[in-house]
């Protein structure tokens, strides 16, 4: 006859067998545009004790139980950001980068990095803005300037290669996501587009329209609060990006794409 082993042993060695790893979790803080560790920026986990403030932008959490996890970087002047991670038994360990950016040094706008240095492109292309319905948007080839009655010229559109990869920095917070879009543009009679506004149907009979049956969606992420990474292959020609928040048209931007 088999002995029965006692049921607090059968219990400790069930739990022992359920979970016995501790699981940790590491990484950097990094500037958004440069990619350069962020100097003493705060990390914290929600709902733990976990805190700490690097001096080299690097920081390391140990010991934690298996789970989901809330992990936050800040630091004065700079943008807050945060990342969800989960530690499992089958993997215990786990690496995050944390992207943070100067809200003194950075203003709303698209951001390339070449270089890592942040170019904002100015949108020269705004004041030729127009809203439409189902156009989307147009660009008016003209207008007269109100103080000195001279026409204004459409700027040609910023010289760009087929790999795009921008940052665009919002005002301000929102409920809604950005969203980026890619439109073939073509010289068009507005006409055809009156469901556009800002147009003089008697001296502008032309404009600038996107192919909306063209569109291709661009990769849009989040980076940092209110820092978007908008990614994604150009064709070639005549292109303007559009960025968006739900249906609402943000900003337009005109390019010349080799």
């Amino acid at each position: 006859m088999k002995k029965a082993i006692p049921l607090i042993l059968t219990s400790l060695m069930a739990f022992g067998l359920v979970s016995c790893k501790k699981g940790m979790i590491s990484g950097q803080v990094l500037d958004a545009f440069s990619e350069k560790p962020v100097e003493n920026a705060t990390v914290w986990v929600d709902n733990t004790p976990y805190q700490v403030k690097s001096a080299d932008g690097s920081f390391k959490f140990e010991k934690l139980e298996p789970g989901s996890f809330k992990v936050n970087a800040g630091k004065n002047k700079f943008s807050k950001t945060f990342d969800s991670v989960t530690i499992t038994d089958a993997k215990p360990e786990t690496t995050v980068n944390l992207y943070l950016y100067s809200r003194e040094s950075v203003d709303p706008g698209l951001y390339t990095t070449t270089g890592g240095v942040p170019s904002r492109i100015q949108n020269q292309w705004l004041n030729w803005e127009s809203p439409c319905k189902e156009s989307v948007f147009g660009y008016r080839q003209k207008f007269a300037d109100a103080k000195t009655k001279k026409d204004l010229v459409l700027p040609q559109g910023m010289a760009m290669k087929t790999e795009f990869n921008a940052l665009f920095n919002l005002s301000s917070s929102a409920p809604e996501a950005v969203t980026a879009k890619v439109f073939p543009m073509s010289e068009g009679k507005f006409a055809s587009h009156k469901d556009c506004e800002g147009f003089d149907a008697k001296k502008e009979v032309l404009g600038l329209f996107p192919d909306v049956s063209k569109a291709i969606e661009l990769t849009s992420k989040v980076k940092s609060d209110n820092l978007y990474q908008i990614s994604g292959t150009l064709p070639a020609g005549k292109q303007a990006i559009a960025l968006f928040q739900g249906n609402k048209l943000l900003k337009s931007y005109l390019f010349e794409v080799k």
